[in-house]
């Protein structure tokens, strides 16, 4: 059976967390560099934990570290994550339940994530808010060492003409909440589902031509439309 794949982001449209992560950032650079920044700065929505990771780096004047050291950085956040998400009151989105239950119904869709987050820290968020099952994490594209989220695309690309070689764009719909997560599906020819239930507003992200533009995520026969044409 020919396979569509629904690939979801996770921060602003999957849950709120409350900004569990940047505090686990923002611990973990106490612990590290025994110095902390303002993350008002920093832009977050739609990056890699990467790029967070070496926008701090430099922020600190350590633009020349290594790989090594931006790795155990980015271990230590892992460790630190799953303690702030206990201690602040997130929350799954609106529809989100609705939509992965449906899609887990219909046998041709196959439910995978496509996130700026490590493998350990989409692992600590999606356990923590009861939607881990939802999703094939093995097939799934992760922040390995990624700053840019067309590279996470690029690769899911990849990964899946591996398992289906007939496969199109057309047979991809990206979900997100940022511009980052539009572009990244129409760099693989995807089509693309923009929810403004993150920083960016229906404008904002309709500035970016998106396959389709919701305040909120509406009834899954009407997202997931496209995957059933």
């Amino acid at each position: 059976m020919p396979y569509c794949y629904a690939v979801w982001d996770i921060d602003g449209t999957l849950l709120r967390s409350a900004k569990a992560g940047l505090y686990a950032f923002e611990e973990a650079m106490l612990q590290f560099f025994n110095k902390t920044t303002s993350f008002d700065t920093i832009p977050t929505a739609g990056r890699t934990d990467w790029f967070i990771a070496r926008t701090i780096f430099e922020r600190f004047g350590y633009a020349n570290a290594s790989s090594i050291e931006r790795q155990n950085f980015i271990e230590l956040y892992e460790t630190l994550l799953p303690a702030h998400l206990k201690a602040r009151q997130g929350l799954v989105l609106p529809g989100v339940k609705e939509a992965l239950s449906w899609s887990q119904q219909q046998p041709q869709i196959k439910t995978l994530l496509l996130t700026g987050n490590t493998r350990q820290g989409a692992l600590a968020k999606l356990t923590h808010y009861g939607l881990k099952d939802f999703f094939d994490f093995d097939a799934s594209i992760f922040c390995d060492f990624d700053e840019e989220r067309n590279e996470l695309s690029r690769r899911l690309w990849l990964n899946l003409q591996t398992k289906q070689t007939s496969l199109t764009g057309q047979q991809i719909l990206i979900i997100g909440d940022t511009p980052h997560d539009i572009l990244c599906g129409q760099a693989i020819g995807a089509h693309t589902a923009a929810v403004a239930t993150g920083q960016y507003t229906l404008k904002d992200l309709n500035d970016f031509n998106p396959s389709a533009v919701y305040q909120q995520l509406p009834e899954p026969e009407t997202l997931f439309a496209s995957l059933q044409n």
